[in-house]
């Protein structure tokens, strides 16, 4: 399998003006747009210990969520506002389930509303203590069901270097195109890779104050994933080869 490894920076220019004049695409200024006005539509697949805590940091940021599992009872839980993850407190599924900016659901169809996936599944260690892909492929498969033109798809779940590029974007396209649809990733719609952070055990830590690491596989959509995080995340941190950084990543002290 190839693997793919870049490590210059990203340019992405932090002014407003300077970033809608990088962005290449119609698609990518549209969808830039629309995260600057907290408009973008986010879906979180994978509503786990990584998956909650980003519901919650984005939707405190102000913009809509859908939650996606394909655990009914974690659906339902979040519906009448119960917890699952008790160091997260009951207030958090409280204040979700009284949110009209909330949707949780178990139907993939739902996620053809979304502007940004976010896939934040489990990748446990195969026999030989290598990542096992079939949560993300499957999920993968499920979001490139329903993919559209304008999205940005963006992979959290721990992996090896090339994932996104050689696993999960192939999927993607493959998925779309068999539904008729000519996608062209960069041009139709983007897709990157942020490592996932979370440090459940300190009650003083939040998703919002844990660095993040950002690269796309392409200028733009490392561009708007970039701009997607920086809406919610204190600092911000853009490379091109995020995917083999997670070991970096996990270093750098939260602020």
């Amino acid at each position: 399998m190839t693997t793919t490894h870049h490590t210059s920076q990203i340019s992405a220019p932090k002014d407003a003006t300077g970033l809608t004049n990088a962005m290449q695409t119609e698609a990518g200024r549209t969808l830039l747009e629309k995260i600057r006005r907290k408009q973008a539509r986010v879906a979180i697949m994978g509503l786990g210990y990584v998956g909650l805590p980003l519901v919650q940091a984005i939707h405190n940021a102000g913009f809509p969520v859908i939650g996606f599992d394909i655990d009914d009872k974690k659906i339902e839980m979040l519906r009448r506002g119960e917890t699952y993850l008790k160091h997260l407190g009951a207030d958090l599924s409280k204040s979700l389930s009284n949110s009209d900016r909330f949707v949780p659901t178990s139907s993939a169809a739902d996620l053809a509303d979304a502007d940004i996936v976010v896939l934040c599944v489990p990748t446990p260690l195969g026999e030989h203590r290598e990542p096992d892909l079939s949560f993300v492929l499957g999920s993968t498969e499920i979001a490139g069901r329903a993919l559209r033109e304008g999205q940005l798809v963006v992979l959290e779940s721990t992996t090896y270097p090339g994932t996104t590029r050689d696993e999960m974007a192939p999927t993607l396209q493959k998925a779309a195109a068999a539904r008729g649809l000519d996608l062209v990733i960069g041009r139709d719609f983007f897709v990157a890779y942020s490592p996932e952070r979370e440090d459940p055990g300190r009650a003083n830590v939040t998703t919002s104050s844990i660095p993040k690491l950002v690269g796309g596989i392409d200028e733009d959509s490392g561009r708007l994933a970039s701009a997607f995080y920086r809406s919610f995340i204190e600092r911000v941190h853009d490379v091109s080869n995020a995917e083999a950084s997670r070991p970096l990543s996990s270093s750098i002290p939260p602020t």
